[in-house]
């Protein structure tokens, strides 16, 4: 009996993790049922640790429960995306700032080799590929400080807003996301944080525009989906 409940810990913990990730880059969008059963099949494991994983993510407004007892992921209302991402902006550029506290040529270098596969044309069809290579880039960044306050509020932030992210792959603003990228591993490597605050500013302000402004199509239509992928497998998580 001793060792099974820090099996059933550990199943739980991965489980988590995985959810966590997948709703940060997207492999999750808004409006999808989750079903427990069929998630579970997909991870090898009971429903059990994926149903208390779903509540866990729940309670934290990453996910939400529906009347009869189902998990989705949230359609964000226009007011929400707009919080999340003035949220965003408050705290990312505070922890950008203080990772240009000095030139870090080492960093520069690594979040060079992530964003010239960004760029890269053959990793350029792989939607969720693309967008766990962004979310890598900025948490390598923000990984920098262990902050036990910060940090944390930055990845519920994530969660919320990450499934919303992958309809912004087919726009202009993926483009600027990714020049700004530049921007910032210039001014990491020369310890410059004005430069990447600005950056930073300019990735999520514009990241916050083409939602708001999908948000008002969809509404005129009458569709508050992001995108068409409610059926979209629970594999790439």
């Amino acid at each position: 009996m001793t060792d099974e409940k820090p099996k059933r810990g550990a199943i739980q913990d991965s489980v988590l993790k995985r959810l966590r990730h997948g709703l940060m880059v997207g492999a999750l969008v808004p409006g999808q049922v989750i079903s427990i059963r069929k998630l579970a099949a997909i991870m090898g494991t009971s429903p059990m640790p994926v149903r208390d994983a779903l509540a866990q993510l729940a309670a934290a407004n990453a996910l939400e429960e529906m009347a009869n007892r189902s998990v989705r992921v949230p359609i964000l209302s226009r007011e929400r995306i707009g919080d999340l991402f003035d949220a965003r902006l408050a705290l990312e550029t505070m922890l950008i700032a203080r990772a240009c506290d000095r030139p870090r040529p080492e960093l520069a270098d690594e979040l060079t080799a992530i964003n010239d596969q960004i760029t890269d044309n053959t990793v350029v069809e792989n939607f969720h590929h693309l967008l766990e290579l962004n979310q890598a880039f900025h948490f390598r960044i923000y990984s920098l400080q262990t902050s036990e306050v910060i940090l944390p509020l930055v990845e519920s932030l994530w969660l919320q807003c990450g499934p919303t992210l992958y309809s912004t792959l087919a726009t202009p603003n993926f483009q600027i996301t990714r020049d700004q990228h530049d921007r910032m591993v210039k001014a990491i490597r020369t310890g410059s944080p004005e430069l990447a605050v600005a950056a930073l500013t300019q990735e999520i302000t514009n990241t916050r525009m083409t939602l708001l402004a999908q948000f008002d199509r969809n509404a005129a239509s009458s569709d508050l989906r992001f995108s068409d992928l409610s059926g979209l497998p629970l594999a790439v998580v």
